[in-house]
């Protein structure tokens, strides 16, 4: 009998992203129950036959493609790392092996986009965390919470993740001003919303961690989320998830550090309310977008988010109900 599969995941540098485990547990819902947890990186090893959703961030290791032929995948809300995709589709084997999954339903524009450049059909499918239940019995309370606002300038936190990092920009004496990031934020936000708001971030230690730790963190954070007045954040898997629980959610846009951090929110960020706080980032090839300043925020009774999401969540779920079933 077919089995059925998870993504777990490798741990970057020693740490986790908790992102990925909210990204499978939004594909857990779709099975009654799970037999085996697959890495990420190493989907290419022989295993008993078993499916498997193919949602969420790919990925490190190209050499490590195509899938194992005993694996029955399905490819949704799928998105390609700009930094391996043209390695990874210049690859004739692995171009053929996506023809044989066709349509490849993406979460994004750009992973839509190059698909198509290889000759590989696709479509935009949205992400599947938007499909996520909403939590019951969850008591809400007045919590902001600042989930990894502008991380890409919280150096300090950085350089603890890379140490590696640290010394090889203290050599090259293009080492960046180390501020305190809560004091950093309080330069845009109001100094009393920061001083009393809740502050969590997706970096999560691998060390003396098992997989079951790092899901049960994910949930904790699904819970914090739906708990919560209001979510501020620069992460897609914290803003994604509120959207289907209702929690009222502002993304931050700023501090990008590469066109690979642009090109992964295009198909995403136009269903967030959002604050582009880099003036000198273009967002003029991102459409349709729900752009506020931080003065239109009323912390007391938060702004609804947008619901143009919705339209994409019915055929996301009928696709994974027909996939898992039976």
């Amino acid at each position: 009998m077919i089995k059925n599969a998870l993504l777990d995941y490798t741990p970057n540098s020693g740490w986790f992203n908790i992102g990925d485990y909210i990204q499978s547990l939004a594909a857990k819902q779709y099975f009654d129950k799970i037999d085996v947890l697959p890495q990420r990186e190493f989907l290419h090893k022989k295993a008993e036959p078993f499916k498997l959703i193919m949602n969420g961030w790919f990925m490190y290791k190209t050499k490590n493609w195509p899938l194992s032929p005993t694996t029955k995948p399905l490819f949704v809300s799928f998105h390609l790392n700009s930094h391996i995709a043209d390695s990874l589709l210049s690859k004739k084997k692995n171009t053929d092996y996506l023809k044989t999954q066709e349509p490849i339903g993406c979460r994004d524009y750009y992973t839509v986009n190059i698909l198509k450049k290889y000759g590989v059909e696709a479509y935009y499918s949205s992400c599947l965390t938007t499909t996520l239940p909403k939590l019951e019995n969850i008591e809400k309370n007045d919590d902001v919470i600042f989930f990894d606002v502008l991380y890409n300038e919280d150096k300090k936190a950085y350089y603890e993740r890379i140490p590696r990092h640290y010394y090889k920009d203290l050599l090259r004496r293009k080492l960046p001003k180390l501020r305190d990031h809560k004091t950093y934020l309080a330069e845009f936000f109001p100094k009393e919303i920061v001083e009393n708001a809740k502050f969590e971030t997706a970096f999560y230690k691998a060390k003396n961690t098992t997989t079951e730790d790092r899901f049960k963190e994910a949930e904790r954070l699904l819970k914090t989320f739906a708990s919560a007045k209001l979510v501020i954040t620069s992460r897609i898997h914290a803003a994604l998830p509120c959207l289907a629980m209702g929690t009222p959610v502002i993304f931050i846009m700023g501090g990008l550090n590469n066109s690979s951090d642009l090109s992964r929110l295009d198909g995403i960020v136009q269903h967030f309310n959002m604050v582009n706080l880099d003036p000198n980032l273009d967002l003029s090839t991102l459409k349709n977008l729900h752009l506020m300043s931080l003065d239109d925020i009323d912390w007391k009774n938060p702004i609804p988010n947008p619901t143009n999401h919705t339209k994409y969540t019915k055929n996301l779920r009928d696709k994974c109900k027909s996939f898992t079933a039976n």
